[in-house]
């Protein structure tokens, strides 16, 4: 396998066993100027703050893991993955995507599997590889609860073995480009880790805060008889861990050691070989009294969502009520403001109607004056009527007297008709009738016919200047007040006197 041409960029790889502290380490190093990764992996329950994990290399290592038939997740007892040449364009491919990156890197604890595949592919890389105890890197796995472990759970401890065994074996061939280091000792002085990757990869790493979370890291009591019981059974593992530590002195100023020999020894381990039984069985008792409550808990869950269900179904015709509600609000509100309007038009047809009526005041007020004036000059007419009708009653007598008497005129010549006509018959002579008597007859009767005629002529004189006098009283001004008077009063109602 042949590398790829370097461009000279600054390329740190961080690698170590699972749960090691690396997810801390990578997120100093993000934070000090390298870049890590544009696509990281995100947190869960395990890492909640992140694992900082470039997934374009973490996909690449599960391909070829999974390609071999071997576990993605790296639970594997090889020491040296070798990649197929398949897979080596890919590999290329990522390093030649960040090759304009002045100082770039990468973190997956997989990547300790493939160390040396990474050294010949990128000759000037630099190595940071991070361990931790056996017994604590074991315990978080078991809380993990991975199903890899739960039917032997001695692979645990295999793992971080052969992990940590490929550690060393790549630190002795390549001492010059690795920089070996426990996460206890970046954790206490994580700026000094800086300085040192300053000097090794010609760089300016900034000074940064140290934002470890020692909750994050769950430390065991060396006086746990746990640890007494790895030394006792597992001997090869503290030699491992050892050895790790003779050779990362050289990056704690302090010589601060992580393994205490001082930490308590039980000298007689026969009492705590039964001690997990015991408490298995003490957490058996208690999950059996958890399960217990759970399932009261459960009982009570399922009454409490029947009766949430109940609630719902009455919430869901409260606001199906609500719904009608606000629906007859809404028609109210528009019959409100309807009704408004409309009360505003007749309170503006009762204010024009109130003006009507006071100017109807005004004029009734005028009205009544002026009637007082021609009740007056109706009384001085109704008078002249009187005496005219008294007059014309007179006058219809002298008819009626006239009348009479030009009955008995006629009647008179009628008998003189018949006079006349009995001369006629008695063959009278014209000569003979005297025309004197006949002109005196003539005469009479001429003058009682004129002076009928002008007693008549002046009764109807008098009587049509009486008809035209009431006429014209009729049709005066005052006789038409007196009418709309009259329509006044009938509307509003006033009484007569």
């Amino acid at each position: 396998m042949m590398s790829i041409p370097n461009l000279d960029p600054s390329v740190l790889i961080l690698a170590g066993m699972h749960r090691s502290g690396t997810s801390y380490v990578a997120s100093l190093l993000q934070q000090a100027g390298i870049d890590m990764g544009e696509h990281l992996l995100g947190a869960n329950d395990s890492n909640p703050k992140g694992h900082f994990e470039d997934l374009d290399f973490l996909n690449f290592h599960e391909n070829v893991l999974y390609s071999q038939g071997l576990s993605p997740e790296g639970w594997v007892l090889e020491r040296n993955v070798e990649v197929p040449e398949a897979y080596l364009a890919d590999a290329k491919q990522l390093i030649e995507a960040r090759s304009l990156k002045s100082l770039w890197g990468w973190k997956d604890p997989r990547t300790t599997l493939f160390l040396d595949f990474w050294a010949e592919l990128l000759p000037k890389a630099q190595f940071l590889l991070v361990y931790r105890l056996p017994w604590e890197v074991i315990d978080s796995i078991y809380r993990r609860v991975d199903q890899a472990f739960q039917k032997n759970p001695l692979f645990a401890l295999q793992i971080w073995m052969n992990y940590n065994q490929a550690v060393l074996d790549f630190c002795d061939r390549h001492s010059e480009r690795c920089l070996l280091s426990s996460i206890y000792n970046i954790s206490q002085h994580p700026n000094y880790l800086l300085e040192i990757l300053n000097n090794q990869l010609n760089t300016s790493l900034k000074v940064v805060d140290n934002l470890f979370d020692k909750d994050s890291l769950q430390r065991i009591s060396s006086d746990s008889y746990r640890i007494s019981l790895f030394r006792h059974y597992f001997p090869e593992a503290i030699e491992l861990f050892n050895e790790l530590e003779s050779r990362s002195k050289r990056f704690d100023p302090y010589n601060t050691p992580v393994l205490s020999d001082n930490s308590k020894s039980y000298t007689d381990l026969t009492p705590w070989l039964l001690q997990d039984w015991h408490d298995l069985c003490g957490m058996q008792k208690e999950l059996k009294t958890i399960r217990s409550q759970l399932e009261q808990t459960q009982g009570e869950l399922t009454d409490t969502r029947s009766q949430l269900e109940q609630t719902q179904g009455e919430l869901g015709q409260a606001r199906s009520q609500l719904e009608q509600t606000q629906g007859e609000l809404t028609d109210t509100r528009s019959q409100l403001e309807q009704t408004q309007g409309e009360l505003t038009d007749t309170r503006s047809q009762l204010e024009q109607t109130q003006g009507e009526l006071t100017d109807t005041r005004s004029q009734l007020e005028q009205t009544q004056g002026e009637l007082g004036q021609a009740r007056d000059e109706y009384k001085s007419l109704e008078n002249q009527v009187n005496e005219s009708h008294v007059y014309l009653s007179g006058i219809q007598k002298e008819w009626e007297v006239t009348q009479r008497q030009l009955q008995k005129a006629q009647q008179e010549w009628g008998r003189l008709q018949v006079v006349l006509d009995e001369i006629c018959k008695l063959r009278l002579s014209e000569q003979e009738i005297s025309q004197q008597t006949i002109k005196q007859i003539s005469e009479r009767y001429q003058v009682t016919q004129d002076q009928l005629q002008h007693q008549l002529q002046q009764a109807q004189e008098v009587l049509q200047q009486k008809q035209e006098r009431i006429l014209a009283m009729e049709t005066s001004k005052f006789w038409k007040i007196r009418l709309f008077w009259f329509s006044i009063k009938n509307k509003v109602g006033i009484k007569e006197e």
